[in-house]
Formats: C-alpha cells, structure tokens, sequence
C-alpha cells in the first residue's frame, strides 16, 4: 500500500512540476520559471542585427600618386577606398601600371577629399580638407601666396557616408 501511494505522490508531484513550466518561459524572461526546453543556441561568431538597424557612418579613404612622365609630371587617384592603406597602394600600381617612373604616393586622407592642380608653372599642386569647398578655396590661398595661378584638375572625394 504505501508502494502504491508513493508512486502516488511520485506521479502527482512531478505532473504538478510539468505544468508550471510554459513554453516561452524562462529565466531570461524575468518570470523566473524554468525552462520547458533547451533555449535554442546563438549561431556561432555572430548576433543577429535588429530587424531596422539604425544607419551609420562609414570612412573611406583617397590618395593620388605621381610620376614623371614624358609629358611631364602626371598623377592618378583613386576615392572611396574602405582604408587609407589600401587606398595608398592602389594608386602607386595604377600610376605603375601606367609605366610612368618614379611613381610615389603625394597624398593621401581619410574622411576628406583630395584636391590636385596644374599651377601656370606646370607644376602640380594638392590640397587636402574636410570638404572640397576647404580644400579649393586653401589651394586658391596657396597658388596666390606663390604668386601662380592654378587650375583644379581632379578632386578625389574619400568623404564619410551615413548608410
């Protein structure tokens, strides 16, 4: 008889311990009930991104290279390159790749716009600034302090992107 009643008790407790666990429940909940099953695991390296996830600022990077060529001194660029280093090397070997010798990095920036220009001497002239506004209105300062004139050629824009 007690056998009986003791699987009894067994039986009535453990259905009792069952039906206070819910699906959907759990300590990370904040109900402080236990889990019915195993939460399911977080995939491996990564979180999820929320379903609206907010925009945000992205920095890209400029440089140009120059050489001489004959025709003089020539320069090659390149804009929105993901790093500075990156955007470094791509404009030597574009400038390389031109087979112009004695191919060097003049400038490079990141989160700004790169400003070249052939000044009445034919000499090239860069200027770097947040924006290209900055940037033409220090070279202007520049060629007229130098007592040149200059013509912008190119801008090479490595300006941050809200997306």
């Amino acid at each position: 008889m007690r056998l009986l009643m003791i699987i009894f008790l067994t039986i009535l407790f453990s259905g009792s311990a069952q039906a206070q666990c819910r699906i959907g429940s759990g300590p990370d909940q904040g109900d402080g009930i236990p889990w019915c099953s195993l939460p399911p695991a977080p995939a491996p390296h990564s979180e999820p991104l929320p379903p609206n996830a907010p925009p945000q600022w992205q920095d890209f990077a400029a440089a140009i290279a120059w050489a001489d060529s004959d025709q003089g001194s020539e320069f090659v660029g390149v804009s929105k390159h993901f790093d500075e280093l990156s955007a470094r090397e791509t404009a030597l070997l574009k400038c390389q790749l031109k087979g112009w010798g004695n191919c060097a990095v003049a400038t490079s920036i990141v989160n700004g716009v790169i400003l070249i220009a052939r000044d009445s001497d034919r000499a090239l002239r860069t200027r770097t600034a947040a924006t290209e506004r900055e940037a033409r209105e220090g070279l202007t300062d520049k060629c007229r302090e130098a007592g040149v004139t200059c013509k912008v050629l190119a801008v090479f824009d490595g300006t941050a992107e809200y997306f």
